[in-house]
């Protein structure tokens, strides 16, 4: 069956089938022709799905954000990360305030490139990379975040 079924599909699915049931059974070498039968209504019913990317859905596009719900939106991610509660996030407290290490900024920097679909150059986060903890805050993040393009 795994040899056929994938031709069957290949071939166009049920649509160019000129099998009979006798020339399907051949093909699996045996003839067990309600067993090949439902495998042929399987196939037709997931062909569709092929065709169509096997479930793959493209995404609509979201209304943009104004600056309070990106603010906010960033405020969770941190919180996320930081295994806090959202009210405990300062928005105004730099990120080593809060309990932020290195390693927490870097993940917390590439958790907002996934979300928001943006590339953060290093360059937006401060000089010195040994003190981006101790000056990026949750709104100078969220205002980085709506400065840069979206990825394509």
């Amino acid at each position: 069956m795994l040899i056929c079924l994938p031709a069957f599909l290949l071939a166009g699915g049920p649509q160019t089938a000129a099998h009979s049931m006798s020339d399907v059974s051949q093909c699996y070498g045996h003839p067990m022709k309600n067993r090949i039968h439902a495998s042929i209504v399987l196939a037709t019913l997931l062909h569709p799905l092929f065709l169509a990317g096997c479930g793959r859905s493209e995404s609509v596009p979201s209304a943009p954000l104004n600056q309070q719900q990106l603010v906010e939106s960033v405020r969770s991610e941190v919180a996320k990360i930081l295994k806090k509660e959202t009210s405990q996030v300062d928005v105004t407290k730099p990120l080593a305030a809060l309990g932020a290490d290195d390693l927490d900024v870097v993940e917390i920097v590439m958790a907002l490139e996934e979300k928001f679909k943006v590339e953060i150059p290093d360059s937006t986060l401060g000089d010195k990379p040994d003190d981006v903890g101790k000056t990026l805050t949750v709104q100078k993040l969220a205002e980085i975040v709506s400065k840069q393009p979206k990825a394509k």
